[in-house]
């Protein structure tokens, strides 16, 4: 008997010491990538709101838990939403004013493209999920005729546009937005490394509104793969697109 439990305390002691491992990994990947931009998780405040939820219709009520918005003095607020219960996180973001132009023109899309965070730009890290860590630069945003995404990732359904959207899934490693094509990283999605799991897919719809442009992205909490139906987040919309 003295023995088994002698073996049971070696056999917790390994898993302990395997999970401490796979925290300390995780964690140095986490700061590798923000090794060479400043990260700040204070620069902005959370609240709970119903931030964005005009955008929506009445129907997604039942699907959209509102989580937490988050404010800064610098930034449109960003607003994350719980989906399907704890299955899926929405992020909801206004980006920019933009000239009166279809979206195909305002939304330029660079597949197989990379773009680090600029080294001297300070981002705010608080909003992040199960797979997805999400990097917003302290920078006002401006009135812009263009903005430039950079994907880095396995396109899991092509870009599809309508009117007034772009829309498309991926396996992501980094999406990263820019309004000049070689300016400053405005904001950065992306994969978190660890070794509990291998993909972060997400689902990304960008709307435009008049002379407004929002970013929605859907990413995994709770569920191990997005939505069955395609085009999920459009059906979640106020107005048909």
């Amino acid at each position: 008997m003295l023995r088994k439990t002698n073996n049971m305390r070696k056999i917790l002691g390994y898993l302990a010491s395997a999970c401490i491992l796979v925290f300390c990994i995780s964690s140095f990947f986490s700061l590798k990538r923000l090794k060479n931009a400043k990260a700040d998780t204070f620069v902005s405040y959370p609240k709970i709101t119903n931030a964005y939820s005009q955008l929506f219709s009445e129907k997604a009520s039942s699907l959209l838990t509102p989580s937490y918005t988050f404010y800064n003095k610098h930034k449109n607020p960003i607003a994350t939403f719980n989906v399907l219960g704890d299955n899926y996180q929405l992020i909801v973001y206004r980006m920019s004013n933009v000239i009166d132009l279809p979206i195909r023109q305002i939304v330029q899309l660079k597949l197989d493209g990379r773009e680090e965070l600029s080294t001297n730009s300070t981002y705010d890290i608080s909003i992040k999920s199960r797979t997805i860590q999400f990097a917003d630069a302290n920078m006002k945003p401006e009135a812009v005729s263009r903005l430039y995404f950079k994907i880095d990732g396995e396109i899991k359904e092509e870009p599809s546009y309508s009117d007034s959207t772009v829309y498309f899934r991926l396996n992501i490693n980094r999406l990263s937005a820019q309004y000049e094509p070689k300016g400053a990283v405005m904001f950065s999605v992306y994969k978190k490394r660890t070794l509990l799991y291998k993909k972060a897919p997400i689902e990304v719809l960008f709307q435009k509104k008049g002379t407004e442009v929002y970013l929605f992205l859907l990413s995994l909490k709770n569920a191990e793969e997005l939505p069955a139906e395609q085009n999920f987040i459009f059906s979640l919309l106020a107005e048909p697109v």
